[in-house]
């Protein structure tokens, strides 16, 4: 019968065979999908952050009576709203069709698909939000009195 360490005492590993690291392995395909839809979460709340910014610059230029200059004043609407949308929509789940679901080689290209298609979104709505950050900094550069 294996030892049981004691409370506090570090577990020791006397064996690692295949069912230890196919338990890992099935670990770490069930946290990819729900890990990018955790981040696609946190970086809606990053665009959220951006349009409080360009809100408090609006309101604090306003009341100064300065004013943004044209179209560099409006891009960061136009850039956080993509941004926006495109977060919610990396959280949004993948379409996935299984045609024969008992085949492993089917479910396993299935869900390569599935975890490609939900990074190209992420990656999608992280590169809108820099360019809606760059908007922003854009804006804040082109002040007219």
């Amino acid at each position: 019968m294996p030892r049981v360490p004691a409370v506090g005492e570090p577990e020791r590993l006397d064996r690692v065979d295949d069912r230890f690291w196919l338990a890992l392995g099935a670990g770490l395909v069930r946290a990819t999908i729900p890990g990018l839809t955790a981040q696609a979460e946190r970086l809606a709340t990053g665009v959220g952050w951006f349009w409080s910014v360009y809100v408090a610059a609006l309101a604090v230029l306003g009341a100064a009576g300065a004013r943004f200059s044209g179209l560099l004043g409006a891009l960061p609407v136009v850039l956080l709203t993509l941004a926006y949308l495109l977060a919610t929509w990396a959280q949004s789940p993948a379409p996935a069709e299984l045609d024969e679901p008992r085949d492993p080689d089917v479910v396993r290209a299935a869900y390569a698909r599935l975890v490609s298609a939900k990074r190209r979104r992420l990656a999608l709505a992280y590169a809108a939000l820099c360019l809606g950050g760059l908007g922003v900094a854009a804006a804040a550069l082109s002040v007219r009195a």
